[in-house]
């Protein structure tokens, strides 16, 4: 289990009650802290309010799908970093896989919802650390850390540079802009 999990809040998105109810039990039994709630409109706004950790989100969902409130979510610059994780038994073809960062198949296995979402957790961890830690240094060594800054106005283009740039140890800051 991912040290930092017990501290890590998750928001599960799913209209399927009894699926639902397994994937909150399932990430609570493995330490999460799991709000749950059953469409997109819901999602927002409890986003609204808080920050979750990580967003375990279904795409076919009532009043507004996955994939709009992923799109709302990278909209939003207090949000677009927060990993999504898609658990769907739609068909995944046309997905843009830089838009989330897991995409499970249902029927999911309950290991595999939660090695997902360590997953997910690990990497926002990891990225964190690493801008903490710039922070600390010296001027001289901050000169000799490895920190790209990527910008691109399509957020799917940050996503999928930065994880790329973070798997090779870089850390990443990202802009829309510059200017």
């Amino acid at each position: 289990m991912f040290p930092s999990s017990r501290k890590a809040t998750l928001l599960v998105v799913e209209d399927d009650h009894a699926l639902r109810e397994l994937y909150r039990a399932t990430l609570i039994a493995a330490g999460y802290a799991v709000v749950a709630v059953e469409d997109g409109i819901d999602a927002l706004r409890y986003v609204d309010g808080r920050i979750p950790s990580l967003i375990v989100l279904d795409l076919a969902l009532p009043r507004l799908a996955g994939h709009d409130v992923q799109r709302e979510l990278a909209s939003r610059a207090e949000t677009r970093h927060i990993p999504i994780i898609v658990v769907t038994g739609t068909d995944t073809r046309d997905l843009r896989v830089t838009d989330f960062d897991g995409v499970l198949r249902k029927p999911v296995t309950t290991d595999a919802l939660v090695a997902a979402v360590d997953r997910g957790l690990r990497i926002t961890h990891r990225s964190r650390s690493m801008f903490a830690t710039a922070g600390t240094r010296s001027r001289r060594d901050r000169r000799q850390a490895r920190t790209v800054l990527v910008v691109d106005d399509e957020v799917a283009v940050q996503k999928l540079l930065r994880h790329f740039l973070e798997e090779k140890g870089y850390s990443v800051q990202t802009a829309g802009s510059v200017g």
